[in-house]
Formats: C-alpha cells, sequence, structure tokens
C-alpha cells in the first residue's frame, strides 16, 4: 500500500475544479492511468486548510502526479500493520438500512439507507464495524465528532452525506482481517472521502 499526501493552493484547486470529495475522487483516477476499468480501489480524506486544500490518497499503487499540487508517496511498511494497538481517526458516514413497505407480491424493495445521529447508535456502529474489521475499539478512549452535513455534486445532481469523526484507541484482534478493513475502508460512500483508516502505532 501506499500514502500519499497532495497539497493544492486554493486558487489552484479551484482551477481544476476540486469542489468536494467526489471531484476529488474523480479527479485522481487520472492519477492511475492503468487501472483499466477497475472499480475503485483507492481511499481519499480531504481537508480544507485556511490556504490550501489536503488531501490523503491510501492506493494499493504508486500515483502519477496529476501536475498540479505538491505530491508526496510513502510505503505503507509491511510492519506498520503489525503493531497490537493504535489511535486510530476515521471519518465516515455511518447509516442504517430502514425496511420499506412492501406489498408481498412485487420483489421486495431494498431498505433505505438513514443516517445514524444519536451518540449511543454511533457507539453502537463504530464496535460493530469494530467487530468486522477485526479490531475491538477501547469505549473509554472513543471521541465521537457532531453529526455533519458534507455536500457534494455527482453528474450535475447535488446530493448530501451526514459526516462523523470518530477518533481513540483500537485493539488489533483477527491480524488479517484488520489489514483488509484497512486497505478496503470503514463503512459506506468511500467514494466520497469515507473511510480512510488513519492509525498511528501505540
Amino acid at each position: 500500500m501506499y500514502l500519499t499526501q497532495i497539497v493544492v493552493d486554493l486558487k489552484e484547486a479551484f482551477r481544476q475544479r476540486l469542489v468536494d470529495a467526489y471531484a476529488w475522487h474523480q479527479a485522481l483516477w487520472k492519477a492511475f492511468p492503468n487501472h483499466g476499468g477497475k472499480d475503485r480501489d483507492f481511499l481519499i480524506r480531504t481537508e480544507m486548510r485556511r490556504d490550501c486544500h489536503q488531501t490523503l490518497l491510501l492506493s494499493p499503487e504508486a500515483p502519477m502526479p496529476c501536475g498540479w499540487g505538491k505530491w508526496e508517496t510513502k510505503d505503507v511498511m509491511q510492519t506498520f500493520l503489525e503493531q497490537e494497538t493504535y489511535l486510530f481517526d476515521l471519518r465516515a458516514n455511518p447509516v442504517v438500512s430502514k425496511s420499506v413497505p412492501w406489498d408481498g407480491q412485487a420483489p421486495r424493495p431494498r431498505g433505505k439507507r438513514q443516517p445514524i445521529l444519536e451518540s449511543g447508535e454511533l457507539e453502537d456502529w463504530i464496535h460493530r464495524k469494530g467487530e468486522s474489521g477485526g479490531f475491538e475499539v477501547d469505549r473509554s478512549q472513543l471521541e465521537i465528532g457532531v453529526p455533519a452535513q458534507q455536500r457534494f455534486r455527482k453528474k450535475g445532481q447535488d446530493g448530501v452525506h451526514t459526516r462523523v469523526d470518530f477518533r481513540g484507541m483500537l485493539t488489533v484482534r483477527d491480524r488479517g482481517t484488520f489489514r483488509a478493513a484497512f486497505r478496503k475502508g470503514i463503512g459506506p460512500a468511500k467514494a466520497f472521502g469515507f473511510g480512510l483508516l488513519m492509525l498511528r502505532p501505540i
């Protein structure tokens, strides 16, 4: 895996139309010219600073800089994911699937995704993700940010996701599953800047 930091000043970001996380996602496809039509296999997290945009890109192959911004790529060493405990920072889109009415005849409709907003339910959500991702979140150290709206534009249509930041400490319980979760990301809407599990070994 490779972790790339991309810093773009606000004027250049405007010229490149990097107006939201989905626009970043679309632009960064060009950094992988040999993807051959494969599905997205990279994760991003974008922050807007006072005078620039800062984006982290986690990918299975090293990206090719696109000719704008300052790019710095580092290997994610094998040993990095072999620690037992980490501090973590995760920006996620926590949702729950709600059932919808069904007449019993037509194909059963898929459940409708609803954002999770209540703090207790958010805590349960991150613990479930930990269980399925091979790690355990320390409840005593967990910090959950206030849910906020994150807007985007896709194919000419405006949309919005609910963004929640989780911070705390985790302990690895299943190494292989943990590695896969780190690589694939946590939760839905990964093309919109969610799911990148930022780690610092303790």
